[in-house]
């Protein structure tokens, strides 16, 4: 500029700047109705006199070095004053940070991170710019901001998606304008898209012209049914009942609010595969599966969206392994198994029926009955939990009952040795819990059982303290610790030793056996089980007392007589009905 220059502008005109200067370069200054440029290396400076006069006498376009081209309303944007801030790109790469007011942002050449985070906030691009990412993190969904393409028509652009971000890019140059968390529901991205003919676009319309991956396979409105390859796929079923499999590769389902009741059976091994959900924050999904099988089925709060995942809890490889929503949160398959299992436990009578994986299942309250499966699974038994039944069917694997509120001392074995399964009984409640097959010397049973104070009962010595006979007279003898002792057949002499034991009679035909060791009374401690009486009162009906000894008599031929022990000092808690 030479010092002082002014011009009087009448007809529509434009301004071309020699050399190298860009807009970065100048102060602009408004005096009265007047617009001031003035370099700020040498402090030459020119005026436009009346530019804000009217529109009648204003210079319309200012053109800069590299091609930059700005309207009069860019140049009066960056002067608004009271507002916020200016923020013009240098020639070079450029990180520009805004501030919670209205800011405006000059991209220039170079590739440029710019953030205006709070206020709304206005971003101006010019062909040629460079490779810029627009990172607004205003979530004020009320607050608009704008990109505005300057020289640039829509025919002129490619909008793609790619996860949350939409991608501009320039079909000459083939540089991007990045806006990261467009499709966030957060507010962040922009709210207006404006471009070089003034057509205008909201955030819907920004959503409505975004092709939602390149090379992805794309749905129809109709049922559709896409089949990846071996390769990586992207795979968007759009509206409509749709069937996806990627199989091999590590795929990427898109699934946005509205798309319908969708499938997915990826059939890949060896990969990680991704479940992108669109428009639905975690609080708004509910989990839960087909049956006892491990298909997993996501339905969404306030519509009749559905998406089915086949096998996605299971030790196979052709699983979901992540489920992705907007907000960043991200569901594993491990996390989808626990919570299924967590939320499948009610105050009521539950069937719980775990995976293939290793899971951990605790019914609560209730008598419920509890099914892991294979995989080295954890049941979790509190006291107050009620009746509970474990039916674990696994094999190779490590399954632990954790027993909470309760010492070692405090439970005694019941059961059925015939059938191989083990009752735990609880002193003080009807706790109680049932463990279908533990002494089948199968490995289908529970491994080990763990107490708060750290001791752990192995299935070893569990089975070592089952101690059955045969059909012949013999003598048993248990141990220190709580055992279950049953004769069966013939005159048997059972002893069972220190610890609450339980005595088990099957039938009516037990023989004359003899206990002689059996501490009676009300409370916790030795136990007789028996299928022959329905009562304590049957019982009475059948006692009588041989001197020192208490007889039951069931029947000529068979009958279990107490060694010292009185008639009188037999309580119902002495007895187990089943």
């Amino acid at each position: 500029f030479d010092d002082n220059t002014s011009l009087f502008s009448h007809d529509p005109d434009t301004i071309q700047f020699g050399g190298t200067l860009i807009l970065a370069d100048l102060t602009l200054t408004q005096i009265g109705d007047d617009l001031r440029l003035e370099i700020q290396d040498t402090g030459e400076s020119l005026t436009i006199e009346d530019q804000f006069l009217s529109d009648a006498r204003l210079v319309e376009r200012f053109v800069f070095s590299g091609g930059q081209v700005y309207s009069s309303d860019d140049i009066e944007a960056l002067l608004s004053t009271g507002s916020g801030n200016q923020y013009p790109g240098t020639s070079g790469p450029d990180n520009l940070v805004g501030t919670e007011d209205p800011d405006v942002f000059l991209s220039s050449a170079g590739d440029d991170i710019l953030d205006g985070t709070g206020g709304g906030d206005t971003y101006y691009y010019v062909s040629g710019d460079g490779n810029d990412e627009i990172v607004d993190t205003g979530t004020n969904g009320v607050i608009v901001d704008t990109l505005e393409l300057t020289d640039l028509l829509r025919s002129q652009v490619t909008m793609t998606r790619t996860l949350q971000d939409v991608l501009i890019t320039d079909n000459v140059t083939q540089q991007v304008v990045r806006i990261t968390g467009q499709f966030t529901t957060t507010g962040k991205g922009i709210e207006r898209l404006i471009f070089a003919d003034a057509e205008e676009w909201n955030r819907q319309a920004i959503y409505a012209n975004v092709i939602e991956y390149v090379g992805a396979l794309n749905g129809t409105s109709g049922n559709d049914t896409l089949n990846g390859t071996t390769a990586t796929d992207v795979l968007v079923g759009r509206t409509g009942n749709d069937t996806l499999s990627g199989k091999d590769g590590s795929d990427r389902y898109v699934f946005t609010r509205g798309d319908g009741q969708d499938l997915i059976d990826d059939n890949g091994v060896g990969d990680t595969d991704v479940l992108e959900l669109h428009g639905y924050t975690p609080g708004e999904v509910v989990v839960g599966r087909t049956g006892t099988t491990a298909t997993v089925v996501l339905t969404f709060t306030g519509t009749t969206d559905q998406m089915t995942i086949v096998n996605e809890i299971s030790n196979l490889t052709d699983t979901i392994e992540q489920v992705v929503f907007d907000d960043g949160t991200i569901w594993t398959d491990t996390y989808l198994a626990t919570r299924l299992l967590t939320e499948a436990a009610t105050a009521g009578n539950d069937a719980i029926t775990g995976f293939t994986s290793n899971d951990t299942l605790a019914g609560g309250l209730g008598n419920d009955s509890l099914f892991g499966m294979d995989g080295s699974d954890r049941y979790v038994f509190t006291r107050g939990d009620g009746q509970d039944l474990i039916d674990d069917n696994g094999v190779g694997d490590t399954d632990v009952l954790e027993l909470h509120g309760y010492t070692p001392g405090e439970v005694a074995l019941g059961g059925d040795p015939n059938v191989k399964t083990v009752v735990l009984n609880f002193a003080g409640t009807t706790d109680q819990m049932t463990i279908v097959n533990e002494i089948n010397h199968l490995n289908d049973s529970i491994e080990q059982i763990v107490f708060d104070d750290g001791t752990v009962w192995t299935e070893l010595a569990l089975r070592s303290r089952v101690i059955t006979g045969t059909s012949n007279g013999e003598s048993l003898t248990g141990t220190a610790n709580a055992d279950l002792l049953t004769g069966l057949g013939g005159a048997d002499v059972l002893t069972g030793g220190a610890g609450p034991d339980t005595f088990v009679f099957r039938g009516t035909s037990v023989g004359h056996d003899r206990i002689t060791d059996f501490h009676a009374g009300a409370g916790f401690g030795d136990r007789i089980e028996t299928d022959a009486f329905d009562s304590f009162n049957e019982i009475l009906a059948a006692l009588s007392q041989n001197g020192a000894d208490a007889v039951i008599t069931i029947n000529a031929n068979n009958s279990i007589t107490l060694e010292n022990v009185l008639t009188s000092d037999l309580h119902q808690d002495d007895f187990r009905f089943v």
